[in-house]
């Protein structure tokens, strides 16, 4: 393995290549919410993870048949167990493959075959006011909630609590804990944002974060 600052670059004894689905769906063949849950809810799962103090949910979404999870890094960071959870609750060990902190991203892979992979998009052809869905393990224990809103802004600049800064895009679609790791969707199908943080006040409503697909992509 090899470091850099907090980033965390782990290597497998994997020699195939890892293929992901690309913009297989494309602009003009628009699906509904329903259309988007119902063919891409089995690709969304739940992750429970064991720490030294304790426990804790996330959500994560499968980019390869074989297994490949990719969440959030601060989902699994710190973790000494991680469980992958399907909607028919048929449950994993997963190991963590690859991440980065400093970006808040992470991949996990899975001993299992035959899964339905979500399509990654384009994040840079989004904008403001697109329509975008999101789909999470909200609150830890509410698995394939669904929530639809708009692309509020694009290219935000927040500070992370462990003071880290990330690129994001801004959205209203309901966002709670539990739902940070999980896919946030074009109406094309694509994934296109990791949903990764909520503005933390009870005050405030609509201000909701995902991590640029693209960004992901090249980490």
């Amino acid at each position: 393995s090899t470091a850099s600052g907090t980033s965390t670059v782990l290597e497998s004894d994997r020699t195939a290549t890892t293929n992901v689905q690309t913009q297989k769906v494309q602009a003009g063949d628009a699906m509904s919410v329903a259309d988007i849950y119902n063919t891409y809810s089995n690709s969304v799962v739940c992750i429970q993870v064991s720490t030294s103090n304790g426990t804790g949910a996330g959500t994560g979404f499968v980019i390869t048949e074989d297994g490949y999870i990719v969440t959030c890094y601060h989902v699994i960071d710190g973790a000494t167990d991680i469980a992958v959870t399907f909607p028919d609750s048929t449950s994993y060990a997963a190991t963590l493959v690859g991440g980065d902190a400093d970006n808040d991203v992470a991949v996990l892979k899975i001993d299992a075959s035959g899964l339905t992979p979500v399509v990654l998009g384009d994040s840079a052809q989004l904008e403001v006011g697109d329509t975008v869905t999101a789909i999470g393990n909200a609150l830890g224990t509410l698995a394939n909630t669904t929530t639809t809103g708009v692309v509020s802004a694009l290219d935000r600049a927040i500070t992370m609590s462990d003071g880290s800064v990330i690129n994001v895009l801004q959205t209203d679609c309901t966002i709670n804990s539990g739902n940070s790791g999980g896919p946030l969707f074009d109406m094309n199908g694509n994934v296109i944002g990791i949903t990764t943080a909520k503005y933390a006040s009870d005050e405030i409503e609509g201000l909701g974060f995902a991590i640029p697909i693209n960004d992901a992509m090249e980490i």
